[in-house]
This record gives structure tokens, C-alpha cells and sequence, in this order.
């Protein structure tokens, strides 16, 4: 956890202030460094990026006791910024987690391991893929040579005998019916 001397940290709950409804840290352009609804699009706010002049760096005056048109912030001050710098790249100490072992470096060693090791399992989990992929379809392969069944060469072989069938039910309704008729005419010529 970094803990930048002096902050300022106020819990929204369920404030609302404002005609846009905005929390009150909103309100206030506090707990507003960075703009996010997610992991995904995490990331410092777009106006700060393109002007580093509205990037706070007030500090508190803790020696300053509240009276009227006493000032409590002293602007100008490079207290926060300094503190955010030591934070980022001074030695910081990280346990062992997901695959990474215990280490103690700046943060942006640590963020740039943390990619380092991503990198490196989406690598070998696209070369496993790539290897597994391989292998059914040699085995797909063998399979089909060992069983030696085409299914083209079936069902072209399906689709002959279903005409031949055709045919052959065809003639057998001929000759059911001369069958009938010789019947019948032998049966005229008897009685």
C-alpha cells in the first residue's frame, strides 16, 4: 500500500452533491487522480496527461490551527508530488504471488515483471495449444487411415445403393402387378 504524506481520503457512500449528482470527493477534485470504471480503462485523467499543471500539489498544514482566514493549504508546495515520486521508484517489498517470488524493487520494475511473467505464460500456453493442436490432428489422422473409412467415398457409396434400391422396388411393384394380372387372367380361364 503507498501512503503519500499528507492525504486526503474521503469515503463516498452514498453522497450526492450538485446539480450532476456527483460524490463529494468529485465535487471537491478530490480521490480524482486517476478515471476508471474498471481494470480495463484504469488509467491517470486524460486533462492531467495533457496539462501536468492541474495536478495537485497542496499540502496540508498541520501546524496551522483552524481560525477564521487562517489558511490551511499552502499551494505550491511539492510535498505530494515528491511523495509520489519516492513511492514509484524508491524500494518497495512484494511477496510471492501468482508465479512471481518475493522481491523487493520500485514499482515499475514490479509492474514491468508482472507483464515480463504474463508475456512469458501467454507464450507457452500458445505453444501448448499450438503443440496439442498438432497432435489430435495426427491422431484424427492415424485413426482415419487405421479405420479406413473415407466419408466422402460412404456416402457417395450410400447414395448408389439408395438408387439401386429405388430401381429394384420399382421392379418388384412391376412384377407384383403382371404377377396379379397373370393370376387373375388364370383364374378367368378356370371357372
Amino acid at each position: 500500500m503507498i501512503l503519500l504524506e499528507p492525504t486526503v481520503a474521503i469515503s463516498e457512500m452514498t453522497s450526492s452533491v450538485g446539480s450532476g449528482g456527483e460524490g463529494l470527493s468529485d465535487w471537491l477534485g478530490l480521490n480524482d487522480l486517476v478515471a476508471a470504471t474498471g481494470a480495463s480503462d484504469f488509467a491517470v485523467r486524460s486533462d492531467i496527461l495533457s496539462n501536468s499543471g492541474r495536478l495537485a500539489v497542496a499540502s496540508l498544514d498541520s501546524s496551522a490551527s483552524l481560525t477564521t482566514g487562517s489558511q490551511v493549504l499552502s499551494s505550491g508546495s511539492t510535498t505530494v508530488v515528491n511523495n509520489l515520486y519516492t513511492a514509484l521508484t524508491g524500494s518497495t517489498s512484494f511477496a510471492a504471488v501468482g508465479g512471481l517470488g518475493s522481491s523487493t524493487s520500485s514499482f515499475a520494475d514490479y509492474a514491468a515483471s508482472i507483464v515480463s511473467n504474463v508475456a512469458s505464460k501467454a507464450s507457452q500456453a500458445s505453444s501448448d495449444y499450438t503443440a496439442k493442436e498438432t497432435t489430435q490432428s495426427t491422431f484424427a489422422s492415424a485413426m482415419s487411415s487405421q479405420s479406413g473409412v473415407n466419408l466422402d467415398e460412404e456416402t457417395a457409396q450410400i447414395s448408389t445403393l439408395q438408387t439401386q434400391y429405388t430401381a429394384a422396388s420399382e421392379l418388384i411393384q412391376v412384377i407384383n402387378e403382371m404377377f396379379s394380372s397373370l393370376m387373375a387372367a388364370v383364374q378367368s380361364v378356370g371357372s
